[in-house]
């Protein structure tokens, strides 16, 4: 997986551009009254946001790991805006010890492991190593309910798809490319616009990708079919 360098950006706002019939050259300055070059750039903005949460549904998609950021929580803590769904924390069960994958549990069961220090559960409490060095029984154990943390151990980690926009310029998925391009016509249209039959075109397109990259998908229709849909309205 890769993300779109600034060029392949720039070219992308250019095809937006080709098909609002905005310009009188490939990558020329705006020359319709009724386009603004900082619209077409929201377009691929907002775009771009719309694929990336298409992603975060999917924490088995092969773009998911490489936009989640993981979060380091205390127990308690409600987790911070987030797209889409979280994946599996991973959790420190003792200072110095490894970094492992926690295990769900029912949020009053992790509440009593934590709230007795050596009790009938296990012979040392959730977050410290026993006598071989070895996580508790009772340590690795999360629950997230309604964004509420609660976990066993001592420090837990939450991978989740955060991305604010200021990620775009950086983190835009170039497998996708194509399916900003057919979003982005929505965004630019003004009242009376000859070009809505593309656009609806453009954006059902458009969704049905959104549709596979929930799914999982990892290539969508090239540039070139929504030209042939221009070719047909």
């Amino acid at each position: 997986m890769s993300f779109a360098t600034a060029a392949k950006l720039t070219e992308t706002e250019n095809m937006i551009k080709y098909i609002l019939n905005a310009t009188q050259t490939w990558g020329g300055a705006i020359a319709d009254g009724r386009r603004l070059a900082e619209a077409v750039t929201r377009s691929r903005v907002y775009g771009t946001i719309e694929v990336v949460k298409a992603i975060a549904e999917n924490p088995q998609h092969g773009y998911w790991g490489e936009l989640a950021d993981f979060e380091d929580l205390d127990h308690d803590d409600l987790l911070p805006a987030y797209l889409g769904k979280h994946g599996i924390p991973r959790i420190i069960p003792f200072p110095g010890g490894p970094e492992l994958t926690g295990k769900e549990a029912d949020p009053d069961e992790i509440d009593s492991y934590r709230n007795d220090t050596i009790s009938q559960f296990a012979s040392v409490a959730h977050n410290v190593a026993d006598e071989n060095d070895m996580p508790s029984p009772v340590s690795l154990y999360w629950s997230i309910v309604n964004s509420q943390l609660k976990f066993t151990g001592h420090i837990c980690e939450v991978p989740m798809v955060i991305y604010p926009e200021t990620d775009v310029a950086s983190r835009t998925p170039e497998a996708y490319l194509p399916t900003i391009v057919k979003l982005a016509p929505l965004w630019n249209l003004k009242e009376g616009d000859n070009l809505v039959g593309i656009a609806q075109a453009l954006v059902a397109a458009g969704n049905a990708d959104l549709d596979a990259i929930r799914a999982g998908g990892m290539q969508v229709s090239p540039v070139s079919d929504i030209m042939e849909v221009q070719e047909r309205l």
